[in-house]
This record gives C-alpha cells, structure tokens and sequence, in this order.
C-alpha cells in the first residue's frame, strides 16, 4: 500500500511492543520508507539523547553500538512483510556493531574522567557527556577553583538519571542552584552504566541567563 510505517519499538525479556505502549515515548522524527525497484530504504533521526526514555538505547560519543537489524525471508510475500520476527529461524537477523564518531565533539581526558561537549550555535546549547571509570557519581565544574564554580553532578539512582545543577562557593558538596537563588536549567539528561563505566549526558543553553550558570562564548 502507500501507507509507511516506522515504529520506536523495544524488545525484551522475551516483549516486543511499542515504546509507548510500554510507557516510554515516540521518539522518532523525519520518517521516511521509500520503495524502488525492488529495494526498500528507511530513514529516521532521533536525539542522542532522548531524555530518559529507558527504551532507547544511550548513544554515546566513542562508545560502540550493538545494532539488530532484521527483515523477512528472501520469497516471503507481502502477506509475511508486515509479520515482525526477530527469531533465528524466523526471518533475515543479522547483528552488527559501529562506533559514533563526530568530529565537532571536543573533550578533555584524565584517568578517571572523560569529558565530551558539542556546541551546537544554531540553537544556542551545549551538549555535554561525562564518561567516569567510577560506578558512582561524574562531575565536571566551569571555573577557576571551587571557590566559584558552575559544577554539574551526575549520577544513576536505580533506573533513574539524575543531574544537578549546583553553585560551589567552596569546598563540600555544593548546593543546587534553585536552593540559593537559581534554577535547574538541564534538559535532555540520559545515562547508563556499562562495564564499571558512567555514562551521564546532558544539554543547557550556552547563556542560561542564570546568574549561577557560566555563560559560554565560542
């Protein structure tokens, strides 16, 4: 028919379905299924980070991705295109892995740390990925010294990521910004944990125009 369809889908523990069906969300955009003789092309785009959605995978810069990929028997009639199976026998499975790479990202490295950022000056925001050889909390300030610090901590809280945005004034743990005057102003956070790695991600706009947020200019 003329009608195409691309679906956000997860499958696990034995449940294929819907993201949303499964409480998580549609989070794809720019669809297309496009068929020429004989040859089917789909194409999608979705957020690096799509906000928590635990049913997305986390893409990350440098990490390696796991993909699946699977279509119907080679003679199987339209009739059968439409009927998902990801089983061995089922259908045309195949698994593949690649390596997200993006030039403009730049970071910074240390042996406990790594930190990732993408500026991205179309829409004012700062992407940024914080990669600790730690199963606990990742941090990164923007400053000279802790006496004066826009500090993002990072860390997971059981199937939660969570982010906070705080002011340091001096040694000790810092204080969110919303608790002594400002606001949280991270959006798009997501995270995991693979292999004794932390992974936490988040973007904010370069000026947040809040006064315990470092304003940044290329």
């Amino acid at each position: 028919g003329d009608n195409a369809t691309i679906t956000d889908s997860f499958y696990g523990n034995g449940v294929f379905d819907g993201d949303v069906a499964l409480g998580g969300g549609d989070d794809l955009v720019d669809g297309s299924v496009v068929s020429n003789g004989g040859m089917v092309t789909m194409s999608w785009k979705k957020r690096i980070s799509s906000g928590g959605d635990r049913y997305d995978a986390v893409v990350s810069v440098g990490r390696r991705i796991d993909v699946i990929w699977a279509m119907p028997k080679v003679g199987a009639g339209d009739s059968n295109a439409l009927e998902l199976d990801f089983s061995a026998d089922g259908g045309n499975v195949r698994t593949g892995s690649f390596v997200v790479e993006r030039l403009s990202w730049q970071k910074m490295e240390t042996s406990l740390l790594t930190w990732f950022w993408y500026l991205n000056q179309e829409v004012s925001e700062i992407e940024m990925l914080m990669v600790g050889n730690t199963t606990g909390y990742v941090s990164v300030g923007l400053g000279m010294d802790m006496s004066k610090a826009d500090i993002y901590l990072g860390y997971l809280s059981g199937n939660s990521v969570v982010v906070r945005d705080t002011w340091s004034t001096g040694y000790g743990n810092p204080p969110l910004d919303s608790e002594v005057g400002g606001t949280d102003d991270t959006y798009g956070v997501y995270g995991e944990r693979v292999n004794s790695k932390t992974y936490i991600g988040f973007t904010r706009k370069l000026n947040t125009g809040d006064s315990l947020d470092v304003a940044i200019t290329r």
